[in-house]
């Protein structure tokens, strides 16, 4: 791209896989142009459904410096744990509905709040969800 300003900056020790001028998966702003497909993320296009995947090199993104790699390293970490997470409350969900369809006498937000160890605000919006 001949109008950017950075064009001449050299970055120390990090190596970046690029793609039309962008890096790989960077989120780029979509387009008002008419014919211009909108993109979403990394290797989809906006336009609803699951998106098209299009086809590219694996990203290979790497760095010379310890903290950066450990900062990466930890991020990466951090992505598994919330998806883990996601699983988790989802399966607690499950069950709280569960539990709420087949005895809805005996679990109230109350009970169920004592027997999870949270609040009643908290079971009331997972119920709440399901409807």
């Amino acid at each position: 791209m001949a109008s950017d300003p950075l064009s001449g900056v050299r970055t120390r020790g990090v190596a970046v896989l690029v793609e039309d001028g962008h890096p790989l998966g960077a989120r780029r702003a979509a387009s008002t142009v008419r014919g211009h497909a909108d993109v979403d993320g990394p290797g989809r296009a906006r336009g609803g459904g699951q998106g098209i995947l299009r086809d590219r090199a694996p990203r290979r993104v790497g760095s010379s410096d310890p903290l950066a790699a450990r900062a990466a390293e930890l991020h990466t970490r951090a992505l598994e744990a919330d998806a883990l997470a996601a699983r988790y409350r989802s399966e607690r969900d499950a069950l709280i509905w569960r539990l709420r369809a087949d005895e809805p006498g005996r679990w109230s937000y109350t009970a169920l709040a004592r027997a999870l160890g949270c609040s009643r605000e908290l079971i009331a919006q997972i119920v709440r969800r399901a409807q």
